[in-house]
């Protein structure tokens, strides 16, 4: 934005938003992790040279409830530690039964996943604690006691988190590139093709070989690239997929043969170096929100096929390469930008 507009922006925004955050990072990030409520773990995406990975505290109103809020006068990010990586970080997941205080970091480039500790309060630096040899490029998930690592190839691996072994692998139907997993239950997993829409939800207890496929179902979306995500996983599950070709498509996993909704968006067809992203609200199942078409995030009824909101708070010529719904508080979403911008916005849609 020109410095006329983005005040222009800055004060119409007063009126549009309960609460607008802006921090500039130094590398601009594809990933964030919340790691509790009001601190997020962030990293560099940057192909070439060392990257941050970063440990944040958010604005105090994002980490306080009812008068402590109004008592709180920090309205910025900060940097609680921080380490380098010599590699850009794609994906964070935090978490697992006794990893309470641990970044799994990994880079679809390199074939492990990074073991970071956040557990020292006396030290500003996130220290590495280990590496899981997973010998696979891409996809993680932390889940209670459970790693799965997925891969462009026939297979995913299971992991213990605590002792890093591995106890399991599934064997997929047919080489896929995972777009990532979402737990439905604690033993039941979801994954998409990121190349075809094919949606597939396994049951982990199976253990080595084949899983115990409870959906296998082709995309009726076109489109080269897919994303995807879990609508009320433990209430009457549905998967959300959208296309680089703007098509959103909805399913019930009891009733995998229909679609429940399927919608032309009408969305300009991104670049090849946009991040297609498709998020939930874990507080109103029928609200789902994209980036990657453009330089803004959308948020839309998926039932009624309504666009609720429109963010435009990134620069027109940086794209949004990531964002996620801030699991502790309604409508809050945090978003980041190709020009390093992360914001976290709460407007009421």
């Amino acid at each position: 934005m020109a410095v006329d507009d983005s005040d222009e922006w800055l004060f119409s925004s007063m009126n549009k938003y309960e609460d607008l955050y802006q921090y500039e990072l130094i590398q601009p990030t594809r990933t964030i992790a919340f790691v509790t409520p009001g601190e997020i773990a962030v990293g560099g995406c940057l192909s070439t040279g060392f990257n941050e990975l970063l440990f944040l505290s958010a604005p105090g109103h994002l980490r306080l409830t009812g008068d402590e809020q109004d008592l709180c006068g920090e309205r910025d990010f900060f940097v609680i530690k921080g380490a380098l990586t010599p590699h850009g970080v794609d994906h964070i997941e935090t978490g697992g039964v006794g990893r309470e205080r641990t970044l799994f970091v990994m880079n679809e480039a390199m074939a492990d996943v990074e073991l970071w500790s956040l557990a020292n309060e006396d030290s500003d630096v996130i220290e590495k604690l280990d590496t899981m040899k997973t010998g696979l490029p891409e996809g993680c998930l932390i889940h209670d006691k459970l790693a799965i690592c997925g891969s462009t190839g026939p297979q995913a691996l299971l992991f213990d988190v605590n002792s890093l072994v591995q106890v399991g692998s599934i064997e997929w139907p047919r080489p896929i590139t995972c777009a990532g997993f979402v737990a439905l239950d604690g033993e039941t997993f979801a994954t998409v093709c990121q190349s075809s829409g094919l949606q597939i939800v396994w049951d982990a207890r199976v253990g080595t070989g084949s899983p115990s496929l409870v959906l296998e179902q082709e995309s009726t979306s076109k489109g080269d690239r897919f994303a995807f995500a879990v609508i009320t996983p433990k209430e009457q599950p549905k998967i959300a997929v959208i296309s680089d070709k703007g098509q959103l498509t909805v399913f019930d996993i009891r009733q995998s043969k229909a679609a429940l909704e399927c919608v032309d968006l009408g969305l300009s067809e991104p670049t090849k170096e946009s991040n297609l992203c498709l998020q939930s609200s874990s507080h109103k199942p029928n609200q789902v929100s994209i980036s990657g078409f453009g330089h803004c995030v959308l948020v839309l009824d998926w039932s009624t096929q309504q666009q609720l909101f429109k963010y435009d708070g990134h620069e027109e010529d940086a794209t949004p390469l990531y964002h996620q719904w801030y699991p502790w508080k309604e409508d809050m979403i945090f978003s980041s930008s190709s020009d390093g911008s992360l914001h976290a916005w709460h407007a009421h849609f």
